[in-house]
């Protein structure tokens, strides 16, 4: 039996992730090349306990963000950033899901039948 798994194309799930991340952090249009994405902006309890000026200085933050180190995208999906916020450090990362949100997504290039989750959380939350 032959078991091939496909790759998705990096380059559309980057400019996924960065219009999604756009879209849910500061409300930016999508481009008109790509479709709606679908997905949802999430943050931990420990980021939310910090407080709403927080939260949205975080979010505006991940909005505008556009260095990816090989370090931090190894595979050049753009799913995945470190950020300071004053002296705290925060994370975000970017998960592809199926459209129920149970399962990763069997190929984030395609947009049929992802969902993302963009997440912004502390180090210690990881």
């Amino acid at each position: 039996m032959n078991d091939i798994t496909h790759a998705p194309d990096a380059a559309i799930v980057a400019a996924h992730n960065d219009a999604f991340r756009r879209h849910v952090c500061l409300g930016s249009p999508y481009p008109d090349d790509l479709p709606r994405l679908e997905g949802k902006l999430v943050c931990t309890a420990a980021v939310a306990a910090k407080g709403m000026l927080f939260v949205d200085t975080c979010r505006r933050t991940v909005g505008f963000f556009a260095e990816f180190p090989e370090d931090d995208d190894p595979h050049g999906h753009h799913d995945f950033g470190s950020i300071r916020i004053g002296e705290t450090k925060v994370l975000w990362k970017i998960d592809a899901y199926d459209r129920d949100y149970d399962y990763g997504s069997e190929d984030p290039s395609d947009s049929a039948q992802t969902a993302r989750v963009l997440t912004i959380l502390f180090p210690a939350d990881w």
